[in-house]
């Protein structure tokens, strides 16, 4: 069970295309192929157990299409499609576990600065505004064990 779990998540990773500037995920070819918010941050925390660049990959898709106001679809394809609804979230989780897998710091704050640097508007509170707060809760509870910043 563990070796056909391990074929299924690499059978459904693609290359990088159309507005997906790296590797990205899908849980299936047939018939969604597209890029899901959830399910690319849990491909992210089963890649971080054997390959942590794709694991990094699964991240850098998702955030790649993050919208200037910070709003992150649970649905986008290479081709521009993308739902105008969004997921609670799950990426933070997935950011911390890769990095607990590889303690790739440079990884780990670029992720993070990147919602330091998006705009919010006031008319729309977006799921992924709380992503930031959630991580820092984290490091704030962690940041003596592992001394990340």
């Amino acid at each position: 069970l563990y070796y056909k779990c391990l074929s299924i998540n690499k059978e459904n990773v693609y290359s990088a295309e159309g507005q997906i500037p790296c590797r990205w995920t899908t849980p299936d070819r047939v018939p969604h192929r597209f890029m899901w918010l959830w399910d690319s941050a849990f491909h992210a925390m089963a890649f971080a157990q054997y390959n942590v660049e794709m694991a990094k990959d699964c991240i850098r898709a998702v955030l790649s299409l993050q919208r200037e106001d910070g709003f992150i679809a649970h649905m986008m394809s290479p081709q521009g499609r993308i739902s105008d609804i969004t997921q609670p979230q799950v990426l933070s989780w997935g950011v911390w576990e890769v990095y607990q897998s590889c303690k790739d710091k440079q990884f780990f704050r670029e992720k993070t600065m990147i919602f330091e640097k998006k705009t919010f508007t006031l008319q729309r509170i977006y799921v992924e505004y709380y992503f930031l707060i959630d991580l820092y809760r984290i490091v704030i509870s962690q940041k003596r064990k592992y001394l990340i910043y």
